[in-house]
């Protein structure tokens, strides 16, 4: 399906840290970022909120995301769950 997709044109790729059973980011690596140049796809993520008891939990949560992924960087990381 991800060939298709950038074959068509398209290249934005969204993912979560609980999409999958928490595994989503961990298949956008292996479909995605191992398999196509990193500036030829923009991907985002969602950081989860209820997850974020105090403030240095961001960081360590966006980095464990980003390591998850395999990549240096997301185009877009929103807050999921904000209650």
């Amino acid at each position: 399906m991800i060939d298709k997709y950038m074959q068509a044109g398209m290249n934005y790729f969204d993912t979560a840290y609980i999409y999958h059973g928490g595994k989503s980011e961990a298949a956008a690596r292996e479909a995605l970022v191992k398999r196509y140049p990193r500036d030829s796809f923009m991907l985002a993520t969602k950081l989860p909120a209820w997850e974020i008891k105090k403030a240095d939990d961001v960081e360590r949560l966006f980095n464990e995301q980003l390591n998850r992924a395999g990549v240096d960087y997301f185009e877009f990381c929103v807050f999921h769950g904000i209650t």
